[in-house]
């Protein structure tokens, strides 16, 4: 189930941080993630309206970011030499099928 899978994976999560939008009715969260050092990459984890967990890589100098998730807490898994990094909620959209 659901928990279990959790306590498996995080181990491999670096950050765990709950975004500003409405939890479990969204499609789609709009994110700033700003890096240091910026071009340092990182995968953000959440969870998908089917309950699945899907993921979205951050790479280069993308700061905007789509998340196709349902749920707003992520899991972020730091890559390359990344020291830092802030996560801001700029817009969101709600499921139509709820």
């Amino acid at each position: 189930g659901f928990e279990a899978m959790h306590h498996e994976e995080h181990a491999t999560y670096h950050l765990e941080t709950t975004l500003t939008s409405p939890d479990g009715i969204t499609e789609e969260i709009v994110v700033h993630v700003q890096r240091d050092p910026s071009d340092a990459g990182c995968l953000i984890y959440g969870w998908m309206k089917d309950g699945s967990l899907g993921c979205v890589k951050v790479a280069g100098q993308q700061q905007k970011v789509s998340l196709p998730f349902a749920q707003n807490t992520v899991y972020i898994k730091y890559l390359d030499d990344l020291d830092s990094l802030r996560v801001r909620t700029l817009a969101w959209r709600e499921r139509r099928d709820l």
